[in-house]
């Protein structure tokens, strides 16, 4: 179901509700992790669909190549979420999960990217999914 369907005519959202959805499957990381890393860095910044952002969106990213661990992009900020390190090594490859409840049932997606100067990730194309599902795709990124 595309976000946007679910704007009533005011505006707001229907059958939208905020919540802690992911379990505690993985360990946690911070985006400071790369704070030594000798790469050059760049801010990393995560754009939502209209009638989506913190109070009913749940925004992570996964390292490839990294332990079982999400980052999760704990600042919104100007309409779109970072993280408060904020920062990321450039052509660094990872996976923005984002997750959401629309009338009680689990969405997410789930976008790859390489990590670019100035990096604004699009988050869109959200799925219906079983947390169980949910459970085993991140268990199974790269």
């Amino acid at each position: 179901m595309a976000a946007d369907s679910l704007l009533d005519p005011d505006g707001g959202m229907e059958g939208v509700s905020a919540f802690e959805i992911l379990p505690g499957e993985w360990g946690w990381t911070n985006i400071d992790k790369f704070y030594s890393d000798p790469r050059p860095k760049t801010e990393i910044y995560a754009e939502l669909p209209d009638g989506l952002g913190n109070t009913n969106t749940e925004v992570f990213i996964s390292y490839d190549g990294e332990s079982k661990a999400l980052a999760q992009f704990d600042v919104w900020e100007d309409g779109r979420f970072t993280e408060h390190y904020g920062l990321i090594p450039i052509g660094l490859e990872a996976h923005f999960i984002a997750v959401i409840k629309i009338s009680g049932q689990l969405n997410y997606t789930n976008i790859p990217a390489t990590i670019t100067e100035n990096h604004v990730q699009t988050i869109d194309g959200f799925t219906e999914i079983s947390e169980d599902a949910l459970i085993t795709l991140i268990d199974d990124l790269p």
